[in-house]
């Protein structure tokens, strides 16, 4: 389990977005709400906030997931194997700590991500939260997926200050960044150290058969480039890589 403390708005936005995207993902996971409103504004926000860091780092260690702490007025954790009983728990835990400190109520919702009346009250519930952090992404998320160090560097040097970039080296790291990230363009390598970029591709088209994968591959012949475009990838980049045609896919 993680604490996330920093830009935690905006991470929830690219979860949101996740969700509304590709649900069954989601499959098995449940959310914790905590909200205190005008915990911001209270002398003694940093030691609650403090306190309830603690409670989930404790009560948490053993479980897949993250807490979000957005401000000091909401936390939003995201877990697959908490059940209901110990979120619960958890819950009533940071309201005691709201209230002996703070003399404030902490208000707590638990929601199964995967059905669809809970999905709405939670998407309902961080749309405000989340809105805010949405329009300062301002340019266009790219995923890149590349274990070579030098590559990763080159195109990292080339694409400074024209998008958000992601990074990954493997398969498995790449399909669940696609997941998290919801990238508007993925640049994969197709010779990757678990797993063929083949594998990638299908699973990104699954979750969005619209979506805009260009290849990396050193092989460049016909019958490969045709072979990957009638998988369903949107287009193919030589090894070593021309500036112009990366910076091309992403003013697209």
């Amino acid at each position: 389990m993680q604490l996330i403390l920093e830009n935690a708005e905006q991470k929830l936005a690219s979860i949101m977005e996740s969700i509304q995207k590709n649900p069954f993902t989601w499959d098995g996971w449940k959310c914790l709400h905590i909200e205190m409103p005008g915990m911001d504004k209270r002398k003694n926000a940093c030691r609650v906030r403090s306190d309830i860091a603690g409670i989930f780092r404790s009560f948490f260690r053993e479980c897949e997931g993250n807490a979000y702490f957005c401000g000091y007025d909401n936390v939003y954790f995201f877990s697959k194997n908490a059940g209901q009983e110990m979120l619960s728990e958890a819950g009533r835990m940071v309201s005691a700590v709201a209230r002996r400190i703070s003399r404030m109520e902490a208000h707590t919702s638990i929601w199964d991500i995967k059905s669809d009346e809970e999905e709405n009250k939670m998407i309902a519930a961080l749309s405000s939260l989340t809105n805010k952090a949405r329009s300062s992404f301002g340019t266009k998320r790219v995923l890149l997926v590349e274990d070579d160090r030098n590559m990763r560097e080159l195109v990292s040097q080339v694409l400074e200050n024209k998008c958000e970039l992601m990074m990954t080296t493997t398969a498995g790291q790449a399909m669940a960044a696609y997941n998290a990230f919801c990238p508007a363009l993925v640049f994969l390598d197709i010779n990757l150290p678990d797993k063929n970029g083949n594998v990638v591709l299908n699973h990104i088209l699954e979750c969005d058969p619209k979506a805009e994968v260009v290849i990396f591959s050193g092989e460049d012949d016909m019958e490969t480039i045709m072979t990957l475009l009638e998988h369903g990838a949107s287009g193919f980049i030589a090894k070593p890589f021309v500036r112009d045609k990366l910076l091309h896919y992403i003013a697209a």
